[in-house]
């Protein structure tokens, strides 16, 4: 019998060729069933503007009726992959879940030449890093296979950090990262040389993820504020998802001048991965420090006005109306923020 799933799990393979895989897990939990009943099933395209394609083509492209499912949807996503192909168009595409069991599809023109103003980190001395013990990599795929099987049984995977290291409550999960722990002692450099370094964007995003299994969480958190700016969108969203769960704990000292600069173009960049995680960076330092607050009203006003204006995503809506209103109404500064590295890789 065919699995009820199994349309979700077409989409997923698709996507790990496609999309960012920061939202496979989020692609398991939609019913392949989704249709237009109370609301539920495609409620729509997130699109934000370019100069090489309109709205009209993309849903043309598309060809999706409100309501549609999932399964339609990965048929839309591989007619839209071919036609921008055709015409050598570079995007970020990803699913969201919205309300009401229905989802959006975000389409992001990554715009090239000119128009892509930007500031993206150069890679100091580009060349393939190997680790001593290459294990951690293979063990870090077991874990997201044991992660993507929970998923798919309706069963939590939740995760805490302990000391900065991060912890599960599913058991044979926690068995891999005690063995990860035990198979990356003493390479926490290596693995910031390889995400400075190394041209393969998937070694660099791995990478990250490996740094949740090493003790010195700090110094790995000033490093990876350049990989924000990198030219990858998995890897910005690793680099500042590592950053996010650690904030609360950093210390005064911290550079957290040039953590705002660096989620400041986050938030600009082409893709909804970009604007969640810098949107929720910035809650975050916000509510950590009021100095923050000012910060964020000189350089992101702005967008997050333009943002709240234009976005369709429940989330990204809540997130950037709740910046903005904070932003609205800074303190008195107290003291100034930490100042910056001594180089951010950024070229900003």
């Amino acid at each position: 019998m065919k699995s009820p799933l199994s349309p979700i799990k077409s989409v997923c393979l698709y996507s790990r060729r496609f999309l960012p895989p920061l939202w496979l897990a989020l692609l398991v939990l939609l019913p392949a069933t989704w249709a237009a009943k109370d609301g539920s099933g495609f409620a729509g395209v997130e699109f934000l503007g370019s100069a090489q394609l309109s709205r009209l083509e993309i849903e043309k492209f598309l060809a999706l009726k409100p309501g549609a499912t999932a399964e339609n949807a990965q048929k839309a996503l591989v007619r839209l992959k071919a036609k921008l192909d055709f015409k050598h168009i570079k995007t970020n595409i990803d699913f969201v879940p919205g309300d009401n069991n229905n989802f959006f599809l975000v389409v992001d023109v990554v715009e090239s030449g000119l128009t892509n103003t930007l500031p993206t980190r150069k890679l100091a001395n580009p060349h393939h890093v190997f680790l001593t013990n290459e294990k951690p990599f293979t063990l870090l795929e077991q874990l997201r296979v044991r992660q993507d099987k929970l998923i798919e049984e309706g069963r939590p995977t939740d995760e805490t950090y302990s000391q900065g290291m991060k912890v599960f409550q599913d058991p044979p999960s926690q068995r891999i990262a005690e063995q990860e722990i035990k198979e990356l002692a003493g390479q926490q450099r290596a693995l910031l040389t390889l995400i400075a370094t190394d041209p393969n964007p998937n070694r660099r995003a791995a990478a990250i993820e490996l740094l949740n299994f090493t003790p010195e969480w700090l110094p790995s958190c000033v490093s990876l504020i350049a990989a924000i700016d990198d030219s990858d969108t998995q890897v910005r969203a690793a680099a500042t998802k590592f950053i996010w769960a650690r904030l609360a704990n950093f210390p005064d000292d911290f550079p957290f001048q040039d953590l705002l600069e660096a989620l400041s173009r986050q938030l600009c960049r082409p893709s909804y991965s970009d604007r969640s995680k810098s949107l929720a960076c910035l809650i975050a330092l916000c509510k950590r420090d009021s100095d923050s607050i000012t910060a964020v009203k000189e350089f992101d006003q702005s967008k997050l006005k333009q943002i709240s204006e234009s976005t369709i995503l429940p989330d990204i809506q809540v997130m950037a109306t709740q910046l903005m209103k904070v932003a609205a109404n800074p303190p008195a500064i107290k003291r100034r923020l930490p100042g910056r590295t001594t180089d951010s890789g950024s070229g900003f």
